[in-house]
């Protein structure tokens, strides 16, 4: 097991240079000059040529690439075109709200989702299952920008049950510590702001729940389908066994190998910025940052976001590899 996971860490390496050198060229072929930009179109040429010397534009990409792959193995990102902030900084100070809303997703996602399946898998061809596998494609195939406003009108703007927006009422007074506005106030024991950061994230955690939520149960049904059919469960009925201790104990632990593949990719997606939802939410985390800086043609403050998804899918990835061994104790990886 540690052999493998030394083996898995050094392979981060290759993967965020190639994340890195692919991301780097690709922004620069995006239209648009970040001086430019930042000038206004009423700029002279003479002040654009000298703010793209001053930000380093006006060298050859290759060159470019070089100083920045150079200033990153040193852990400095650069600073925001815009803003003129650290890089790291902005996206560290950013990241929590996304991780916040990220993981209130998957964890509805995952129990909602798993749930559903199960009751499919245990009603196959029944009207029940095909309501669920009928909502579950409806899931999939909602556009989340379009989902986001629904749930926006009806719940915030019809109804009033829900803030349209933002992650804090306005007046609440929180005192900051992580930047985890839940954990924040439960660590100062502020349970207002608590409720409050909570009534806040529930319309954009639903809406960013959906697909995965839909993912995941048209997979734990299809995984407990099989599952089902092995002569290990039918042995299990024949002895009389109830049936929930078959299917929660025997079952399920055996179909959740493949579902737990799906749930870490879900939450790694999501965590890689959910850019629709944050944006429809003013939702202050790493997808909307990466939204702005896209439109402001800001390289290095999307370049750090994006190395920053690339690590975290990564380690996700190699922490649910990990898992499988302690569901399934037959898998090894030695």
């Amino acid at each position: 097991m540690r052999k493998y996971i030394i083996r898995r860490i050094l392979l981060v390496i290759p993967i965020l240079l190639g994340v890195s050198f692919f991301s780097f060229i690709l922004l620069r072929l995006i239209p648009g000059d970040p001086a430019r930009i930042i000038l206004g179109e009423r700029a002279s040429s003479s002040e654009i040529e000298r703010l793209r010397e001053e930000l380093g534009l006006n060298k050859p990409i290759f060159i470019q690439y070089i100083i920045f792959l150079g200033k990153a193995l040193r852990g400095d990102l650069g600073r925001s075109i815009m803003t003129r902030e650290s890089v790291f900084k902005e996206v560290i100070h950013r990241f929590p709200a996304t991780i916040e809303l990220s993981l209130f997703a998957i964890i509805l996602a995952s129990f909602v989702g798993i749930m559903a399946g199960i009751i499919a898998a245990t009603h196959p061809g029944s009207f029940i299952d095909t309501t669920i596998m009928i909502s579950a494609l409806g899931g999939v195939s909602m556009p989340i920008f379009w989902l986001g406003l629904m749930l926006i009108w009806i719940g915030a703007l019809i109804l009033g049950w829900f803030p349209p927006s933002g992650r804090i009422g306005v007046d609440i007074d929180l005192k900051v510590i992580t930047n985890f506005f839940l954990l924040d106030s439960i660590i100062t024991g502020n349970f207002k702001a608590f409720f409050n950061a909570l009534h806040h994230l529930l319309l954009p955690g639903i809406a960013l729940s959906t697909v995965p939520m839909a993912i995941i149960a048209r997979m734990t049904r299809s995984s407990m389908l099989e599952v089902l059919t092995q002569e290990y469960i039918l042995a299990s009925y024949a002895k009389g066994l109830p049936k929930r201790k078959i299917i929660y104990r025997s079952a399920l632990k055996n179909a959740l190998i493949p579902v737990i593949t799906v749930i870490g990719m879900e939450f790694g997606f999501l965590l890689g910025g959910a850019i629709m939802t944050e944006t429809i939410f003013s939702w202050p985390g790493l997808g909307r940052l990466v939204y702005d800086a896209i439109m402001a043609r800001d390289y290095p403050l999307v370049q750090g976001c994006i190395l920053l998804s690339a690590t975290v899918f990564v380690f996700i990835n190699l922490i649910v590899d990990i898992l499988y061994a302690f569901i399934d104790p037959r898998i090894r990886y030695e």
